[in-house]
């Protein structure tokens, strides 16, 4: 997004995000579990259904 200030932190959400279409989600939350910087996020990578009816991975 873009802005002529960033906005506040403590209201990031839903519109502050990136994302990414993988062909595997499966294999991505593999590859992305056996990076060394996952050793350090405290949250699981899970596969949730979006309102769009898509598979997604939140991070």
């Amino acid at each position: 997004m873009l802005y002529g200030e960033l906005p506040n932190p403590s209201t990031w959400g839903g519109k502050n995000h990136t994302s990414l279409v993988v062909p595997d989600i499966a294999k991505a939350i593999e590859t992305l579990e056996s990076r060394p910087a996952f050793k350090t996020y405290d949250k699981p990578l899970k596969i949730a259904i979006g309102v769009n009816r898509k598979r997604q991975v939140n991070l």
